[in-house]
This record gives structure tokens, C-alpha cells and sequence, in this order.
């Protein structure tokens, strides 16, 4: 398509041909298009090591794409999303790759005026992605520190990785997406989190 700049065309097609490459010399014989790709980074995800290291600088190639020409990835849209979300979701990645993939999403949704109301369309992935964001948020520990924290420093005791993340974007995609999105995608996963027992739960549904 001759709309899309030089170096979008270049950043996806690395990516593709990466993995092209990689299953070539695995299986022993080609792969299909750039279609379906996000599933084909999952796939190479789950298998850790080099791969998952190389995966991620594809997706970082593709998120960097999400940022400066989301139309290009249209077309596939919902299978890409499906599988970004496939990734955020699976606890046995390593914390880059699933932080990778929100950013893919999370980045779609901020781009509002190359993308207008693309990302509105597939309401169910953003369901899926709060709820997957909000299971992060529950990725905290009940440090002493934070008891009696008088200071900012002390004030995030506790808190790992992914609860900074997932707080991050989900502040992230209620700017981008505003409530008329938002409500309807977090009401039902919040109302769970303020009843439950455990105070990781109350505690997720107050900060996030």
C-alpha cells in the first residue's frame, strides 16, 4: 500500500521476516503472510530462551509501528489483538514480553486522530485487556514498609513490576478511551474486587 511510509513498511516487515526465518529453520519449509503474525509471536513466546528474546524485539518492532502507522495493521486487527492479549495474559512469559503486548494495545487505543475510532470497535479486547490489568494490580506484597511509610519512597513498598505497569495503562486508556468505554469494560471485574476478602483484591480496585 503506498500510503504507509518507508520505514513502517520496513519495522513490519523485519518482524515478519524474523519469524519467517525462524520457522523456516525449524520446520524445514516456509510460512504464510504477514496476516497473522501476532499469533505466530505468541507461539514463539511460549518457547523461551533466544526465541522469547528475539520475539520481543519483534513486538517492540511492531508496537513502534501501533505508534506511528495504525492503520497498516487494520486489516488484521482482531487476530493481532487476540493474540497481544493471548501474551499479556500468560503468567509464564517473561514480564518484558507481556509488558510488550499491552503496550501494542494500549498504544493502538491512544492513537485517536491516525486511527479515529478504531480501537472502539472491538469493545471485547479492552474487557479482556482491563481484566488482565487488573489481575497484574494484584502482583503486590504486604511489605512493612508500607505501613508506616511516611514518604514517597516508602509509599510503593510492596508494589512489583506489573502493578506499576498495569496501573500505568490503565490511567493510559482512560485517557485514551474516556468513560463511555471504560465503565462498561472494568464495572463488573471492580465490583468483584471491592466484595472479595483478600485486602490485595479492595487494594488493586482503590489505586487502579
Amino acid at each position: 500500500c503506498g500510503c504507509y511510509s518507508s520505514s513502517t513498511k520496513k519495522r513490519t516487515s523485519s518482524a515478519n521476516q524474523w519469524y519467517k526465518s525462524y520457522y523456516k529453520s525449524s520446520h524445514g519449509y516456509g510460512y504464510g503472510s504477514y496476516g497473522d503474525c501476532g499469533s505466530r509471536y505468541a507461539k514463539v513466546a511460549c518457547e523461551g530462551g533466544e526465541l522469547e528474546a528475539a520475539a520481543q524485539e519483534a513486538l517492540d518492532m511492531l508496537v513502534e509501528v501501533a505508534g506511528t502507522e495504525p492503520r497498516f495493521l487494520r486489516k488484521q486487527l482482531e487476530p493481532v489483538c487476540q493474540a497481544m492479549l493471548t501474551i499479556a495474559a500468560e503468567e509464564k512469559f517473561e514480564e518484558g514480553v507481556r509488558h510488550l503486548a499491552i503496550e501494542f494495545i494500549v498504544t493502538l487505543c491512544e492513537q485517536r486522530e491516525k486511527a479515529p475510532g478504531m480501537m472502539r470497535k472491538i469493545p471485547q479486547y479492552i474487557g479482556q485487556l482491563c481484566n488482565i490489568l487488573l489481575k497484574m494490580m494484584l502482583d503486590v506484597e504486604d511489605d512493612p514498609d508500607w505501613h508506616t511509610a511516611t514518604t514517597e519512597e516508602n509509599e510503593d513498598a510492596g508494589n512489583s513490576d506489573n502493578f506499576h505497569v498495569a496501573q500505568e495503562n490503565l490511567d493510559r486508556l482512560s485517557c485514551a478511551l474516556r468513560g463511555k468505554t471504560m465503565l462498561p469494560a472494568v464495572t463488573r471485574s471492580m465490583n468483584t474486587l471491592l466484595g472479595h476478602a483478600e485486602w490485595s483484591h479492595r487494594h488493586a480496585a482503590l489505586t487502579c
